[in-house]
């Protein structure tokens, strides 16, 4: 999705996160949906989508960039975070 006149900047605050087995199934056009939901619906905290793979659980995370930038900084070595699940689209 290109930003043109009347859309929404691409750069945001936060990374769509999917969690559950329902997220394995989105395609580019279906995160670029949710993505632009949320965009438009700022009041609105995630969404519950369901899927042929199951449900899931689609909201914004802020928190994961910030957290991203930190551990990319620091050499962290081998751990379990025990977030496997999460699935970061955007």
């Amino acid at each position: 999705m290109k930003d043109s006149p009347g859309t929404l900047p691409q750069k945001r605050p936060w990374q769509l996160l999917v969690i559950g087995d329902g997220g394995t199934l989105l395609t580019q056009q279906d995160i670029e949906a949710l993505t632009r939901i949320l965009d438009l619906l700022p009041h609105v905290a995630g969404l519950d989508i369901t899927t042929s793979a199951g449900s899931a659980r689609v909201s914004r995370d802020v928190l994961a960039l910030q957290l991203h930038f930190v551990l990319s900084s620091e050499s962290m070595g081998n751990h379990d975070s025990g977030y496997d699940e999460w699935r970061y689209v955007c």
